[in-house]
Protein backbone atom coordinates (compact mmCIF):
# COMPACT_ATOMS: atom_id res chain seq x y z
CA UNK A 1 0.00 0.00 0.00
CA UNK A 2 1.42 3.63 -0.79
CA UNK A 3 2.46 6.12 1.95
CA UNK A 4 0.13 8.21 0.26
CA UNK A 5 -2.88 6.17 0.97
CA UNK A 6 -2.44 6.31 4.28
CA UNK A 7 -1.96 10.27 4.91
CA UNK A 8 -5.41 12.22 5.70
CA UNK A 9 -6.50 15.30 4.41
CA UNK A 10 -7.05 18.09 6.59
CA UNK A 11 -9.99 20.35 5.18
CA UNK A 12 -9.87 24.09 6.32
CA UNK A 13 -12.18 24.83 9.39
CA UNK A 14 -14.48 27.51 7.77
CA UNK A 15 -14.64 30.97 9.58
CA UNK A 16 -18.68 31.32 11.32
CA UNK A 17 -19.79 34.42 12.66
CA UNK A 18 -21.20 34.59 15.88
CA UNK A 19 -24.67 34.73 15.70
CA UNK A 20 -26.79 38.06 15.43
CA UNK A 21 -29.63 38.33 18.24
CA UNK A 22 -32.79 39.35 17.15
CA UNK A 23 -32.59 42.36 18.89
CA UNK A 24 -29.21 43.30 16.98
CA UNK A 25 -31.14 42.86 13.81
CA UNK A 26 -33.94 45.10 14.75
CA UNK A 27 -32.12 47.99 16.37
CA UNK A 28 -32.00 51.53 14.05
CA UNK A 29 -32.18 55.01 14.10
CA UNK A 30 -35.28 56.65 14.37
CA UNK A 31 -35.50 59.85 12.59
CA UNK A 32 -36.15 62.91 14.53
CA UNK A 33 -37.59 66.68 14.14
CA UNK A 34 -36.94 69.97 15.77
CA UNK A 35 -40.39 72.26 15.92
CA UNK A 36 -40.30 75.35 16.68
CA UNK A 37 -42.84 76.46 19.51
CA UNK A 38 -45.10 79.01 18.95
CA UNK A 39 -45.12 79.87 22.71
CA UNK A 40 -41.38 80.30 22.70
CA UNK A 41 -40.92 78.45 25.97
CA UNK A 42 -42.11 81.61 27.33
CA UNK A 43 -45.29 80.44 29.33
CA UNK A 44 -44.34 78.09 30.70
CA UNK A 45 -43.14 77.97 34.64
CA UNK A 46 -39.75 77.76 35.52
CA UNK A 47 -39.36 74.33 36.84
CA UNK A 48 -41.30 73.23 33.35
CA UNK A 49 -38.94 71.20 30.86
CA UNK A 50 -39.76 73.57 28.39
CA UNK A 51 -39.22 76.62 30.17
CA UNK A 52 -37.37 79.28 27.42
CA UNK A 53 -37.25 76.57 24.79
CA UNK A 54 -37.83 77.71 21.68
CA UNK A 55 -37.76 73.74 19.86
CA UNK A 56 -38.91 70.43 20.57
CA UNK A 57 -37.19 67.08 19.16
CA UNK A 58 -39.85 64.61 17.91
CA UNK A 59 -39.24 61.14 16.44
CA UNK A 60 -40.89 60.04 13.29
CA UNK A 61 -43.90 58.32 13.48
CA UNK A 62 -43.74 54.28 13.34
CA UNK A 63 -46.33 51.73 13.05
CA UNK A 64 -46.21 52.02 17.07
CA UNK A 65 -47.84 55.60 16.58
CA UNK A 66 -50.18 54.33 13.67
CA UNK A 67 -51.83 51.66 16.17
CA UNK A 68 -52.25 54.38 18.61
CA UNK A 69 -54.28 56.54 16.13
CA UNK A 70 -56.80 53.59 15.28
CA UNK A 71 -57.16 52.43 18.44
CA UNK A 72 -60.54 52.34 18.97
CA UNK A 73 -60.58 52.05 22.57
CA UNK A 74 -58.09 55.31 22.78
CA UNK A 75 -60.79 57.23 20.14
CA UNK A 76 -63.60 56.41 22.38
CA UNK A 77 -61.98 57.53 25.53
CA UNK A 78 -60.47 60.85 23.93
CA UNK A 79 -56.95 59.67 24.72
CA UNK A 80 -55.72 58.63 21.36
CA UNK A 81 -54.08 62.07 20.51
CA UNK A 82 -52.64 62.80 23.68
CA UNK A 83 -50.98 59.17 23.74
CA UNK A 84 -49.60 59.76 20.31
CA UNK A 85 -48.08 63.03 21.52
CA UNK A 86 -46.17 61.17 24.02
CA UNK A 87 -45.02 58.48 22.40
CA UNK A 88 -43.45 60.99 19.70
CA UNK A 89 -41.35 63.22 22.40
CA UNK A 90 -37.95 62.76 22.41
CA UNK A 91 -37.86 64.13 26.48
CA UNK A 92 -39.99 61.84 28.17
CA UNK A 93 -39.80 64.09 31.01
CA UNK A 94 -42.20 66.34 29.20
CA UNK A 95 -45.80 65.08 29.72
CA UNK A 96 -48.23 65.41 27.25
CA UNK A 97 -50.83 67.08 29.21
CA UNK A 98 -48.30 70.48 30.16
CA UNK A 99 -48.17 71.21 26.55
CA UNK A 100 -49.59 74.41 25.63
CA UNK A 101 -52.45 74.18 22.79
CA UNK A 102 -50.59 76.50 20.45
CA UNK A 103 -47.66 73.76 20.76
CA UNK A 104 -49.97 70.65 21.02
CA UNK A 105 -51.24 72.10 17.43
CA UNK A 106 -47.44 72.75 16.11
CA UNK A 107 -45.95 69.40 17.35
CA UNK A 108 -48.99 67.54 15.31
CA UNK A 109 -49.11 69.52 12.31
CA UNK A 110 -45.30 68.76 12.27
CA UNK A 111 -45.99 65.25 12.63
CA UNK A 112 -48.16 64.48 10.61
CA UNK A 113 -45.73 66.21 7.55
CA UNK A 114 -43.41 63.55 8.84
CA UNK A 115 -45.38 60.80 8.25
CA UNK A 116 -47.24 61.43 5.42
CA UNK A 117 -46.24 64.93 3.66
CA UNK A 118 -47.17 68.48 3.60
CA UNK A 119 -49.80 67.94 1.23
CA UNK A 120 -53.71 67.32 2.72
CA UNK A 121 -56.21 66.90 0.59
CA UNK A 122 -59.91 68.16 1.65
CA UNK A 123 -63.71 68.39 0.25
CA UNK A 124 -64.99 71.92 0.63
CA UNK A 125 -68.36 72.45 -0.40
CA UNK A 126 -69.25 76.09 -1.64
CA UNK A 127 -71.89 77.20 0.47
CA UNK A 128 -73.27 79.69 -2.38
CA UNK A 129 -73.78 77.17 -5.35
CA UNK A 130 -73.09 74.01 -2.76
CA UNK A 131 -70.68 72.71 -5.36
CA UNK A 132 -67.88 70.76 -4.01
CA UNK A 133 -64.39 71.33 -4.52
CA UNK A 134 -61.21 68.88 -4.31
CA UNK A 135 -58.39 71.50 -2.49
CA UNK A 136 -54.95 70.45 -1.86
CA UNK A 137 -53.70 72.85 1.34
CA UNK A 138 -50.48 72.25 1.84
CA UNK A 139 -49.76 72.25 5.91
CA UNK A 140 -45.85 73.66 5.65
CA UNK A 141 -47.32 77.34 4.80
CA UNK A 142 -48.58 77.24 7.97
CA UNK A 143 -46.83 79.64 10.68
CA UNK A 144 -47.78 80.61 14.19
CA UNK A 145 -48.88 84.40 14.43
CA UNK A 146 -46.95 87.11 16.60
CA UNK A 147 -49.53 88.16 19.24
CA UNK A 148 -49.24 91.45 19.76
CA UNK A 149 -50.79 92.12 23.11
CA UNK A 150 -48.29 90.11 24.57
CA UNK A 151 -45.70 93.11 23.82
CA UNK A 152 -47.70 95.13 26.15
CA UNK A 153 -47.91 92.61 29.39
CA UNK A 154 -45.46 91.06 31.41
CA UNK A 155 -44.77 87.19 31.84
CA UNK A 156 -44.06 86.65 35.30
CA UNK A 157 -42.13 83.38 36.89
CA UNK A 158 -44.67 80.85 35.98
CA UNK A 159 -45.44 81.89 32.28
CA UNK A 160 -48.67 83.82 33.04
CA UNK A 161 -49.14 86.63 31.60
CA UNK A 162 -49.94 90.17 33.32
CA UNK A 163 -52.83 92.57 31.72
CA UNK A 164 -53.83 95.76 32.37
CA UNK A 165 -57.62 95.87 31.54
CA UNK A 166 -58.52 99.50 29.56
CA UNK A 167 -61.61 100.10 31.14
CA UNK A 168 -60.93 99.35 35.03
CA UNK A 169 -57.26 99.58 35.24
CA UNK A 170 -57.36 96.33 36.50
CA UNK A 171 -54.40 93.60 36.88
CA UNK A 172 -55.53 90.41 35.49
CA UNK A 173 -52.69 87.31 35.76
CA UNK A 174 -53.79 85.03 33.08
CA UNK A 175 -52.69 81.38 31.93
CA UNK A 176 -52.40 80.05 28.10
CA UNK A 177 -54.33 76.94 28.10
CA UNK A 178 -52.79 73.55 28.56
CA UNK A 179 -54.05 69.85 27.16
CA UNK A 180 -54.52 69.30 30.34
CA UNK A 181 -57.04 72.30 31.26
CA UNK A 182 -59.11 71.72 27.69
CA UNK A 183 -59.67 68.17 29.13
CA UNK A 184 -60.99 69.89 32.72
CA UNK A 185 -63.09 72.12 30.69
CA UNK A 186 -64.63 69.72 28.52
CA UNK A 187 -65.67 67.43 31.36
CA UNK A 188 -66.99 70.10 32.92
CA UNK A 189 -69.00 71.26 29.80
CA UNK A 190 -70.48 67.49 29.41
CA UNK A 191 -71.68 67.38 33.31
CA UNK A 192 -72.84 70.94 32.74
CA UNK A 193 -74.72 70.11 29.64
CA UNK A 194 -76.57 67.23 31.36
CA UNK A 195 -78.10 69.82 33.82
CA UNK A 196 -79.10 72.08 30.97
CA UNK A 197 -76.53 74.92 31.66
CA UNK A 198 -74.38 76.20 28.65
CA UNK A 199 -71.32 77.83 30.31
CA UNK A 200 -68.32 76.91 27.82
CA UNK A 201 -67.36 80.83 27.95
CA UNK A 202 -67.27 81.13 32.03
CA UNK A 203 -65.58 77.57 31.95
CA UNK A 204 -62.87 79.01 29.65
CA UNK A 205 -62.47 82.49 31.47
CA UNK A 206 -61.94 79.98 34.79
CA UNK A 207 -59.72 78.26 33.80
CA UNK A 208 -57.22 80.98 32.41
CA UNK A 209 -58.02 83.51 35.01
CA UNK A 210 -55.39 82.93 37.84
CA UNK A 211 -55.88 86.52 39.99
CA UNK A 212 -57.54 89.95 39.47
CA UNK A 213 -55.09 92.30 41.39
Amino acid sequence: MSRNSERVTLEPTPVVDPPISTEQKLTFNIPTSFVKLPSLGKFYPVDHPLYNQEVIEIKHMTTKEEEILNSQSLIQRGLAIDRLLQSVLVDKTIKSDSLLLGDKNAILMAARIDAYGEDYDVSITCPGCGDRNEVTVPLSSFDSKEMEFIKNGEVNENGNVLLTLPRTGAVVEIKFLTIKDEATISQFAKKNKKLGIEKLLSLQYKQMIVSVN
